[in-house]
């Protein structure tokens, strides 16, 4: 009878008590703590929990959506900036050992770190790790940045923006006569009215094409956690979600060790990471 075969311990730090702040992106805090490198630009299972003997109040959770534009959009903006720098790569015979996409998430929100205890010194924040956006170079030699919220600028390019750019349509096609069509005249019966019914209807899509309801406005609400000493039931717990890049706004983060952060483990370097670039 064959030996069954062991799986590998794979030592990883997956709950990450957590500084003050506004904002927390998954693999850069998994990065600094575990002294390894996780994709930026990944889709990640985490779940938010409450301290409650450090926060009285309310916590409010978000977290970009997980849906085709903003899938889509983050592939689109690796696209871009893999082929503005496919020249210069095939010049260079080594990259950095640790280069990554990584899209700036435009808030002005402070972004939160992992809070760790020193038996002898007490707590401190780690803070410490490259992190920095990437840049392309234009047509024009302006040197641009990717972003996820804020308006595109002569510096940085906002990824939902350029992806509605790009799905643009013409919702009035012009031509409608039975006359401009292929094989047309084949056909005796065929009626202009009817023909142009089957190219105008369906023309705009099921949603504001414009991208006014969501692309302007990329994150959606997890979960409202509420510490049950103020007097309402307590939700000390998100449960797990899906995190694109792994960013997570959480408001009313004011003390350090309000809460921590636990990232679903899983094969890529103990963490479960959803690829979205591959």
């Amino acid at each position: 009878m064959a030996s069954k075969k062991k799986s590998r311990y794979y030592p990883v730090q997956s709950r990450i008590d957590l500084s003050s702040g506004g904002i927390v992106i998954a693999p850069n805090v998994l990065s600094m703590i575990n002294r390894r490198h996780y994709p930026a630009t990944g889709v990640y299972e985490c779940n938010v929990m409450l301290n409650p003997a450090v926060t009285a109040g309310q916590l409010n959770v978000y977290c970009l959506k997980d849906n085709w534009d903003t899938i889509g959009a983050i592939r689109q903006a690796f696209k871009a900036y893999q082929q503005a720098t496919s020249q210069e790569r095939q010049h260079t015979s080594m990259l950095p050992r640790w280069e990554d996409f990584r899209i700036a998430h435009g808030t002005g929100l402070t972004e939160m770190g992992p809070f760790v205890y020193n038996q002898g010194i007490g707590s401190s924040t780690l803070t410490l790790g490259e992190f920095d956006i990437s840049n392309v170079v234009d047509a024009a030699g302006n040197v641009k940045s990717f972003k996820i919220q804020g308006a595109s600028t002569t510096t940085e390019y906002n990824i939902l923006s350029e992806w509605s750019e790009s799905g643009n349509v013409d919702a009035t096609p012009s031509n409608l006569s039975a006359t401009g069509l292929a094989y047309g005249g084949l056909e005796e019966n065929l009626d202009s009215a009817q023909m142009a019914n089957l190219r105008t209807e369906g023309n705009n899509p099921p949603y504001d094409a414009a991208g006014n309801d969501g692309l302007t406005s990329p994150w959606t609400k997890v979960a409202t956690l509420t510490n049950a000493n103020v007097g309402a039931d307590g939700r000390l717990s998100t449960g797990f979600f899906r995190a694109p890049l792994g960013m997570i706004i959480v408001t009313g983060a004011d003390a350090n060790g309000w809460g921590l952060l636990q990232v679903r483990e899983g094969s890529h370097k103990g963490i479960k990471v959803h690829d979205i670039t591959g």
